[in-house]
């Protein structure tokens, strides 16, 4: 297992090995409690498969579900991915309106429907 600092090494990986571990992580990921410690190597690895795959120019893929979820929540927020940082951006679409950022877009959205 790579160190907490060490980023795992997924370059050697082909596109469909990394389109493979990637949905095997998120159903992994799945599984999980939330919250749980143990997610943390999942969503370390989960985040280098996706890099990974960005940097490739590879499209990403969403969802039915997530697709839905943005758009119950379009009315109040903008999404962006940045590519670059490999992460998630939601924008409340308001003046002064909070911004957040997270790699994984599920976490994301469970964040915003819990939210008020």
């Amino acid at each position: 297992m790579p160190e907490a600092d060490r980023p795992y090494e997924v370059s050697n990986l082909t596109v469909s090995e990394l389109e493979r571990a990637g949905r095997e992580l998120h159903a992994t990921l799945a599984l999980t409690r939330e919250n749980s410690p143990a997610q943390v190597p999942i969503v370390t690895q989960l985040n280098a498969v996706e890099a990974e795959l960005a940097q490739r120019g590879c499209p990403m893929n969403l969802t039915s579900g997530q697709l839905a979820r943005m758009g119950r929540l379009s009315d109040q927020w903008s999404f962006l991915w940045d590519k670059r940082r490999s992460l998630w951006i939601a924008a409340e679409d308001c003046p002064n309106g909070e911004q957040i950022e997270e790699p994984d877009l599920d976490i994301l959205l469970a964040q915003l429907s819990s939210s008020p």
